[in-house]
């Protein structure tokens, strides 16, 4: 069982140099759901290892929490979102329209030029309507004072991992780390993002330029809501009357996304990397899953034979022996006599007549492999 948020490391020994495929899968859809495991367990409907080892969730676990926040070894300045950049676990600003919420910023603006053609940074936070789990429909629009002097993109992330490697990697985002990428055009006066959100949910924008020697551009940036409207979701861990175990905690997740304890594992919404879930398989069996299945078909058979002797040279030490480079295998004394390098069309050193040779302990006669 792979523990999600860790790392796992799995060591493998061989007397000899081989191929090998791992396969990873995902857990049975049965146990993915953390709630219901702890129900099922203090039921005693499963016994122990199993209470204990499907007690894990595969949704986030937020590093801030965990105290990793302050792991990132270089600091971060995030400029302000007027009137949004310092609310926390608040109901305040929730159902703000654009108007008000444009507001906030007066007369002052955000500026991209050459001197800071590397961009500007923040992060803010989704009220909520109330103290239970909410969602609903959120805006992110860029204005520009007058129009875009020069093109900008925008980063959004919902993960601060992700967010910290792009900042760190400047100018070249990648598209596993952000959950969108909106484009203000020179030229243009705004662009909105509009997104499904949970509410108490921390996001973070990188803003810039697309060239490093941008014209002077002035904008502002105005999260608001399109109305007060939102969806309350549920956290009910019992199994409903009518179902098995099997039945109702093996339905397809992202038709139950009204409770969160399914919601937490598959909605991309709440996910805060850009990768939608594809663990639910219906009913696989081993006939119809991917599993088992060569990865490399038909493999070059590179390595050792059936009389412990080797073909491939990275098995066998090279010395140098006056003018001389000689390669030895240090496990049974055979010579790799190198003419040619690796072949990458045959995936192998070619040992064949008037390529590569092999030689017996010490060279003493040609070895045929």
């Amino acid at each position: 069982d792979i523990k999600p948020s860790k790392y796992t490391i799995f060591q493998f020994r061989s007397k000899y140099r081989q191929s090998i495929q791992i396969e990873t899968l995902p857990r049975q859809t049965v146990w993915r759901y953390p709630a219901y495991n702890k129900v099922l367990y203090s039921n005693s409907i499963i016994s122990y290892p199993l209470g204990q080892l499907f007690d894990l969730s595969y949704s986030y676990i937020d590093p801030v929490t965990l105290g990793l926040f302050n792991k990132i070894t270089y600091d971060i300045s995030y400029n302000p979102i007027y009137g949004w950049s310092n609310i926390i676990n608040t109901s305040t600003n929730f159902g703000m329209n654009y108007t008000s919420s444009a507001a906030f910023w007066g007369g002052s603006n955000e500026i991209i030029n050459i001197r800071n053609a590397t961009g500007n940074f923040y992060t803010f936070q989704t009220p909520t309507p109330g103290a239970g789990i909410y969602k609903y429909e959120f805006n992110l629009t860029v204005a520009a004072t007058t129009t875009f002097q020069t093109e900008l993109l925008m980063f959004f992330y919902h993960d601060i991992a992700a967010f910290n490697a792009d900042f760190h990697n400047t100018r070249n985002e990648n598209p596993i780390h952000y959950k969108y990428k909106m484009t203000m055009a020179q030229g243009t006066q705004s662009n909105t993002y509009t997104f499904n959100s949970y509410a108490n949910q921390q996001y973070y924008l990188i803003v810039r330029p697309t060239i490093t020697i941008p014209d002077s551009t002035e904008y502002i940036i105005i999260p608001w809501f399109t109305n007060s409207n939102y969806t309350t979701l549920t956290q009910d861990s019992n199994i409903p009357d009518g179902y098995t175990i099997d039945s109702f905690l093996g339905q397809d997740p992202t038709t139950l996304l009204s409770n969160f304890n399914f919601a937490q594992a598959a909605d991309p919404d709440f996910i805060r990397l850009p990768i939608n879930s594809n663990l639910y398989v219906n009913e696989p069996t081993p006939i119809d899953a991917d599993i088992n299945d060569l990865i490399i078909s038909n493999p070059v058979a590179i390595g050792y034979d059936s009389n412990y002797v080797s073909n491939d040279l990275t098995d066998y030490i090279v010395s140098v022996r006056g003018n001389l480079s000689i390669a030895v295998d240090p496990i049974n004394n055979y010579v790799f006599q190198c003419n040619y390098p690796y072949n990458l069309v045959t995936q192998s050193y070619d040992v064949v007549p008037g390529s590569n040779s092999i030689f017996t302990p010490f060279g003493a006669r040609p070895y045929s492999w």
